[in-house]
């Protein structure tokens, strides 16, 4: 039986012929999948980008949570322009508070903490206010399920 074509932007599964191995997503390709994390690129769509913090929030972390993770209960916000996720790790929990008042928050363009989130990005290019160890707390996490 002959295979049929990928649509164009679908991925498999195995190395690509850039030799970057490739997964199912439902993200198109945007380069940043394949460069290290100092690489630079151009920056995530805006829609596109927030859905990424969406993604690592709810399916990555809220599923995945690493057995060790920093559970202080203290809340993170990370706001991008029009959407807005506050967040608090407890054991084995990942908890959306939308109404909690955050310990710190975390505030750029959706791109900027998308990529940082995904360990793509540097938190220079992000504000951060308030308690720095919880959001650095909240980046171990998410790097624990995102490796």
């Amino acid at each position: 039986m002959p295979r049929r074509p990928r649509p164009r932007g679908a991925r498999g599964t195995g190395p690509s012929a850039s030799g970057c191995a490739a997964w199912p997503t439902r993200r198109p390709c945007t380069g940043w999948t394949c460069k290290p994390p100092t690489a630079g690129g151009a920056p995530l769509e805006p829609a596109l980008a927030a859905d990424g913090v969406d993604e690592v929030l709810r399916l990555w972390l809220g599923c995945h949570q690493p057995p060790r993770a920093h559970t202080s209960g203290r809340a993170v916000a990370l706001r991008v322009p029009g959407r807005e996720w506050t967040v608090a790790l407890h054991p084995g929990i990942v908890d959306f508070c939308p109404d909690a008042t955050p310990d710190a928050v975390v505030s750029g363009s959706a791109s900027d903490v998308d990529l940082w989130l995904w360990g793509r990005g540097d938190e220079s290019a992000l504000s951060v206010e308030g308690d720095v160890a919880a959001v650095r707390a909240l980046r171990e996490a998410v790097a624990g399920v995102t490796v």
